[in-house]
């Protein structure tokens, strides 16, 4: 995900009228969202990283199996598109 700046304020508004946004913008870098959802019970949970390697997976299942089902037997992950795993 990138990180971005607004360069320029947005203009001042009368009621009535829409927010006027200008869409030049400075990058302030990037960061990785891992994105932990459990559609059945509508539980979420997001960790921001500034890497995306194996070993940041690695301690978000960690996160996932220690903390948010320390007494499951199992736990089913399924990962989306990424390129820290490997099946």
């Amino acid at each position: 995900m990138q990180l971005l700046a607004e360069v320029h304020n947005p203009l001042e508004i009368t009621p009535g009228q829409i927010l006027k946004v200008d869409s030049e913008y400075e990058r302030r870098g990037t960061a990785a969202v891992f994105v932990i959802t459990e559609p059945q019970t509508g539980r979420c949970a997001v960790s921001v990283r500034a890497h995306r390697t194996a070993v940041d997976f690695a301690e978000v299942v960690a996160y996932i199996s220690d903390t948010l089902y320390p007494d499951a037997e199992d736990v089913t992950i399924v990962p989306s598109n990424l390129n820290t795993h490997t099946h």
